[in-house]
């Protein structure tokens, strides 16, 4: 399971919210979880088919 989050403070406010319990026990139904946070230094994206960026 991958996830990407703003900010550590919007990660730990979903795990505070009881709305995405259910969603993420359905997810973990088929799916593993490994906990863990990352800085990203870089981001690695294709261009469009008129040559710009996808907005993120």
């Amino acid at each position: 399971m991958y996830a990407k989050w703003a900010s550590l403070a919007d990660y730990e406010a979903m795990r505070l919210d009881p709305a995405p319990r259910p969603y993420l026990e359905e997810a973990l139904s088929f799916a593993t979880f490994d906990p863990g946070t990352y800085e990203v230094v870089g981001e690695f994206r294709s261009k469009t088919k008129d040559g710009k960026s996808p907005p993120l």
